[in-house]
């Protein structure tokens, strides 16, 4: 039902920080060729009180495959063009990892993705929040790499495999200065961030 040029997708009780939209439109106006933008996620609790920052990197096919999905949906963008084409649709199948399936298929069709290293979003963790089923999402997360051949065929490989990419992912945080700004935002932590009761 969009209709916009850009698409996002934000789940129900999270919620886009004051800027993140501008800062989205105008990284597709510079940049032409790319087809996602994504940037970095605030968690924060039921209140909306900062607990932690998630800050990413560049995209990677790699640590997505082997790591898991480190690229934070909520504060993430579509081009509309990958909806007319076919190339942006959720497979219902998938109730924890649907959005790391998506990303894979997008990486896989040659997706083009830009980082912003801008805090986007807002994502709230509670207690009821279904990724706590750790269970259920790594088993997932095992069926997707399964479906991209992208898992080690060893349980010793897999393991192995995902410590290299999480090595990868964190080696990547360290250089672009994602680790600095986790802590600095960590002096924040508490803060509500829910713009709409400070206007």
């Amino acid at each position: 039902m969009a209709s916009g040029d850009i698409i996002g997708w934000l789940n129900s009780d999270d919620f886009y920080l004051v800027g993140a939209l501008q800062m989205v439109a105008d990284v597709f106006a510079q940049q032409p060729d790319v087809d996602v933008v994504y940037g970095d996620c605030a968690f924060v609790d039921g209140s909306g009180r900062l607990t932690r920052l998630k800050a990413e990197h560049g995209f990677s096919r790699f640590v997505l495959a082997y790591f898991g999905c480190y690229i934070p949906t909520t504060a993430t963008f579509f081009r509309r063009r990958l909806l007319e084409n076919g190339t942006l649709r959720i497979l219902e199948e998938y109730h924890y990892v649907m959005d790391f399936e998506l990303f894979m298929h997008l990486g896989n069709e040659g997706a083009h993705f830009s980082w912003l290293p801008q805090t986007l979003a807002a994502f709230r963790w509670h207690g009821q929040n279904k990724s706590l089923d750790t269970t259920q999402r790594i088993a997932e997360r095992m069926l997707v790499q399964d479906l991209y051949r992208v898992k080690p065929r060893s349980a010793f490989g897999r393991r192995l495999t995902h410590l290299l990419a999480r090595c990868v992912h964190v080696a990547m945080k360290i250089t672009n200065g994602s680790i600095r700004r986790q802590r600095e935002w960590a002096l924040l932590k508490g803060e509500r961030l829910q713009w709409w009761e400070k206007a």
